[in-house]
């Protein structure tokens, strides 16, 4: 072991991080671990090396990224364009994946869903039509869209990975926890899978 460079391996081993999991981009290094560009440029030159801490904190923003909150109890209103108030509440998370959630009136959870694309999933689940929830046979003009149900909606951004896909494993807990009234399903939990050696 004597000729273990443990600042070189480092600094290597930050490059191959860098480049391999964030692509080489400063901005989404910067946006997802906090970490400036320069600090980044430092560690990559040699200048300085990446402490041992620093590397295993940008190693679990990478693969275990924080749930971050899109919206939460935002109206969608039934007598407006339905897809442009969903571009309004999810802002740049559009493309994103992530959870999302329905309530009713009294803000309780109607339905829980996991999208890949947050804004065309959301938009698809709240147009399916729904016999899920019963009404008294005297009451005339049933609502049966899910749209006609819901008067807001939530989401969260929740990063996936190659290994792990954090959306469903998420959804699969919730689901199992609140069991919302139009999910069919209570959700299945499952181990990650290790890729077979070469």
């Amino acid at each position: 072991m004597r000729n273990y460079d443990s600042r070189k391996h480092r600094r290597d081993f930050f490059c191959y991080v860098f480049h391999e999991y964030f692509g080489g981009d400063f901005e989404l290094f910067s946006e997802t671990t906090g970490y400036s560009a320069a600090q980044a440029r430092n560690w990559m030159s040699g200048v300085i090396a990446p402490r041992k801490p620093t590397l295993d904190y940008i190693l679990h923003s990478r693969f275990a990224p924080e749930f971050k909150i899109v919206c939460e109890f935002k109206e969608v209103d039934g007598e407006k364009p339905t897809l442009t108030q969903l571009k309004k509440h999810l802002g740049s998370h559009v493309k994103e994946p992530g959870i999302y959630a329905f309530y009713d009136a009294r803000a309780q959870l109607l339905y829980l869903g996991k999208a890949v694309k947050l804004l065309q999933e959301v938009y698809n689940a709240l147009m399916q039509r729904t016999d899920v929830v019963i009404l008294p046979s005297g009451i005339a003009n049933k609502r049966r869209q899910r749209w006609e149900l819901v008067t807001y909606i939530s989401a969260y951004y929740v990063p996936a990975s190659s290994h792990r896909d954090h959306p469903k494993h998420v959804e699969s807990l919730m689901l199992r926890i609140s069991k919302p009234p139009l999910n069919k399903q209570i959700g299945k939990l499952s181990k990650v899978k290790r890729p077979k050696l070469a």
